[in-house]
């Protein structure tokens, strides 16, 4: 890969456990609709790094969002990949994150979110593989603790 111009960004940990029953969530937890479309591309867009809207809008208005007086800060969409998670907070990337372990025995994020990384640990997860996030040329400016879950291994 190096040769190939690719250098290693960062890495991704996975973790596995027992999935976890449905509880009461968070009260600034609320379905997604159209209407936060934009919302989700632009906080995706300072999580990531990149302009990924075209990928979330099928998306953008099927999961879940935290956020207060109409500001949205953090979404979880459960259809996309592995069920992306991006948050600019603490408290809205873990309430997300624990919505997202109902019925989930597996979860990959950037090892640099320390948070998540112990929340998991707290909640009997333990991490169960690395891998490496790759880029090719300059590194973009992205922010991996604001991403509680990543899509995939094709798309970060």
């Amino acid at each position: 890969y190096s040769r190939c111009g690719f250098a290693v960004q960062t890495e991704y940990a996975s973790f596995t456990g027992h999935a976890l029953p449905e509880e009461d969530p968070s009260p600034l937890l609320f379905p997604l609709d159209e209407s936060w479309r934009p919302s989700v591309g632009e906080l995706d867009g300072r999580a990531s790094g990149e302009d990924r809207r075209r990928i979330l809008a099928p998306h953008a208005g099927d999961g879940w969002g935290f956020g207060r007086k109409g500001r949205l800060e953090g979404f979880y969409l459960p259809r996309l990949g592995e069920g992306l998670i991006a948050a600019l907070s603490e408290e809205a990337g873990l309430a997300l994150l624990r919505k997202s372990l109902g019925g989930k025995e597996k979860i990959t994020l950037p090892a640099d979110n320390g948070a998540a990384g112990d929340f998991l640990a707290a909640l009997g997860y333990a991490e169960s593989a690395r891998m490496r996030r790759m880029v090719r040329g300059e590194p973009f400016p992205w922010n991996p603790g604001f991403i509680y879950s990543r899509i995939g291994g094709y798309l970060g």
